[in-house]
């Protein structure tokens, strides 16, 4: 059974490139690679870029990517998603109309994949300060912000400090710990915990 995805602005719609991205960092093994490819065509309607039909289709797209990817022999993750978009300029910013925060965009994405389709991966955490390293920034403006929150809310992703409590990327420290969990995550954690206090109180009430 395909799991729902709930609808998303078509710029923050995961590009194939940004599959390819994943794979290449992600050091799976052939299998895992595999599974998490089958994984992400189960769930590809509202997810993905283009509108795909055809599994090989879709794989060799992926594939053609990485192939470019592996060329240009790219070193680093986040950092250099800037660079990596700008070699690919002239193929993919017209049809993604990616702009001055695409690499902020594609950040997020990334670690929406990381979130959804990695094993045993619930959390993704950065320090703020290495994080606007990674993306290129030394502060904070509120443009960037903005565009952090918007990547966020669209790609359902949700921030937290230590202790489990939800943030305002804008107004905390700037080396504290942030933890990004997909917010269906936590919403699915709250159930849980409530219905293992309700089955607890059920079961102290009839055992009397």
């Amino acid at each position: 059974m395909e799991s729902k995805v709930l609808p998303m602005r078509k710029k923050y719609k995961i590009h194939p490139i940004e599959i390819a991205l994943y794979f290449k960092w992600g050091d799976f093994t052939y299998s895992a690679k595999n599974e998490i490819f089958n994984e992400i065509w189960l769930k590809r309607e509202g997810l993905i870029f283009y509108s795909f039909q055809d599994k090989l289709q879709f794989k060799k797209k992926i594939d053609n990517a990485l192939y470019f990817l592996e060329e240009k022999d790219y070193e680093k993750e986040f950092a250099d998603i800037k660079n990596i978009l700008q070699d690919t300029d002239n193929k993919y910013t017209e049809e993604c109309m990616w702009d001055e925060y695409s690499d902020v965009e594609s950040f997020f994405k990334l670690i929406k994949l990381k979130l959804t389709f990695t094993p045993n991966t619930p959390v993704v955490r950065k320090k703020l300060r290495k994080l606007l390293m990674e993306l290129g920034y030394q502060k904070r403006s509120w443009q960037l912000v903005d565009k952090i929150k918007k990547s966020c809310k669209a790609l359902g992703i949700s921030t937290f400090v230590r202790g489990g409590k939800e943030c305002d990327i804008g107004k905390v420290d700037i080396d504290d710990w942030i933890s990004f969990r997909l917010t269906e995550y936590r919403k699915f954690n709250i159930s849980s915990i409530l219905h293992f206090i309700r089955r607890k109180i059920h079961k102290v009430y009839h055992s009397k």
